[in-house]
């Protein structure tokens, strides 16, 4: 495909800030100094993994559209010839497919978890308990304040009994346990940005009040009803300074994705894009992640109510939060209360249980990154989360093609190539924060002379069907050497 194909891409009025396929002069506009610098800096000393103290490789998640390089040859090393992130049979981080609603926790993954659990900050924690952090839904009676009474229960699979009792066992005063404590982090209408403000942030206050060894975390919803795309890169910002700090403090986040909201249609477009990022921090820090979205999409009302709420099953006039029946189900609290409740399950089984794994490892990330060898993206949506500072590839300092050669992007990068049998709406999104400034490339070959379009958070618009790159770059306009470090990439076709 000839470079004029791309220039079908042109930047759709939602970009705001990012550039289609084409469109150098958006990029221009947006990205002359690099990214703005975001209010939380990166967190370097974050575990990520068993005996890691940065990112490492978190790996990929699979998705739904093929991008014909997921195949077992390339993602083992095999048929294709690219070098792996791991080695087949060595513990690897793990890919967070898009296909079921709880992240697989493999040997390595709870590993990791005990790790969190053994943080020095993490000593006075308590086994048996754990904290709700979000807004709306999460602050409302329904959500999971029934599993303290037994009158209230009704159908809960007897496998989750065990954990039932494990979290009950706390009393944290005047009665009260973690099911029904009413959550000092848990507020309606609060966005990211509340979740982290203050001294001490909500989060902070409610991990010193009960000082808990996880937390479930759902937080986003809210977010939604701000300026768009802005918004979603502050999200990005504070949800990674959310988890890093839970983590430093030796508590294990339990993330979800959010569920659409039916009194914002015209943001619509953005939940994926929303969850694509919970989905990166979650599978970048290898902690639970469990796929609210996906079980509330079959939902009559996709299980949600106006404001961020959720349905409920309702029987005898009551609200029945904790009813598990087939036809209780149907309803968007009484699916979360039971996938949570089964997420805390799990974590309980690897962390206190000590059980050595619940799911079997997946084949790490095929590639190494750079020009030579990138990474495959083995399907569409596609997420990852490490860094350029420790990248093995330092080969482009500029691109040529499309777009403008003069800006400096000197530091190491990281090179990633998708194939797209079809034609596809392309969006690809580049998140750093503090004085990391990455910006992202799309590339016809692995050659920066081929370069089609550049920009320093996105780029979006139709894509001619074909095999193509994305470079996550260091941008050195103002940093000599490149301002480089943690980013985040996701890449969708929409």
């Amino acid at each position: 495909m000839g470079r004029s194909l791309a220039l079908l891409l042109a930047c759709a009025p939602a970009c705001a800030g990012g550039a289609g396929l084409g469109d150098e002069t958006a990029a221009e506009q947006t990205s002359g100094s690099g990214g703005q610098a975001a209010s939380t800096s990166a967190s370097g000393d974050v575990p990520t993994g068993p005996g890691d103290t940065t990112t490492g490789d978190p790996g990929t998640s699979t998705g739904d559209v093929s991008t014909g390089t997921g195949d077992t040859g390339d993602e083992t090393g095999g048929s294709s010839g690219d070098a792996t992130t791991t080695g087949a049979d060595e513990p690897h981080p793990e890919l967070y497919p898009t296909d079921r609603t709880h992240s697989p926790i493999s040997a390595y993954v709870a590993d990791h978890l005990r790790e969190i659990a053994m943080a020095p900050a993490g000593v006075d924690k308590n086994a048996a308990v754990f904290a709700k952090i979000g807004g709306t839904s999460t602050a409302n009676a329904d959500y999971m304040q029934c599993f303290q009474s037994d009158a209230a229960i009704k159908d809960l699979p007897v496998e989750l009994m065990p954990a039932l009792t494990h979290f009950r066992s706390v009393d944290l005063g005047m009665g009260v346990t973690d099911f029904d404590r009413v959550s000092l982090a848990a507020t309606v209408g609060v966005t990211s940005t509340g979740l982290v403000a203050g001294a001490p942030t909500p989060i902070n206050a409610e991990v010193e009040a009960i000082k808990p060894r996880f937390a479930h975390l759902l937080v986003g919803s809210h977010d939604l009803e701000k300026d768009q795309p802005a918004e979603l890169y502050t999200f990005a910002d504070n949800l990674l300074g959310a988890v890093d700090a839970l983590l430093i403090n030796g508590v294990v986040p339990i993330m979800s994705t959010i569920p659409q909201r039916q009194d914002l249609g015209l943001k619509d477009a953005y939940v994926p894009r929303y969850n694509a990022v919970i989905r990166a921090v979650a599978q970048g820090r290898q902690i639970p992640l469990v796929d609210l979205n996906r079980e509330l999409a079959p939902l009559p009302n996709l299980g949600a109510t106006d404001g961020g709420g959720l349905t409920v099953f309702v029987s005898a006039n009551l609200d029945r939060p904790c009813h598990f029946s087939e036809s209780a189900l149907m309803y968007g609290y009484n699916v979360r209360n039971l996938e949570d409740l089964r997420a805390l399950d799990r974590v309980k089984q690897v962390v206190v249980d000590a059980v050595a794994e619940l799911d079997p490892a997946s084949p790490g990330l095929a590639g190494a990154g750079t020009p030579e060898k990138p990474y495959l993206i083995p399907s569409l949506p596609f997420v990852d989360l490490r860094s350029t500072a420790d990248s093995p590839s330092d080969s482009f300092d500029s691109y040529m093609g499309a777009c403008d050669g003069a800006k400096d992007e000197s530091g190491p990068e990281r090179v990633y190539r998708f194939e797209a049998p079809d034609d596809i709406n392309l969006r690809v999104m580049v998140f750093d924060r503090g004085m990391v400034d990455v910006d992202v490339q799309v590339l016809k070959d692995a050659a920066p002379e081929t370069c089609l379009q550049r920009n320093d958070k996105e780029i979006a618009g139709p894509l001619p069907s074909g095999t193509y790159h994305v470079v996550v770059d260091s941008y050195a306009g103002n940093v000599p050497k490149g301002a480089s470090g943690e980013y985040m990439l996701v890449v969708m076709a929409e």
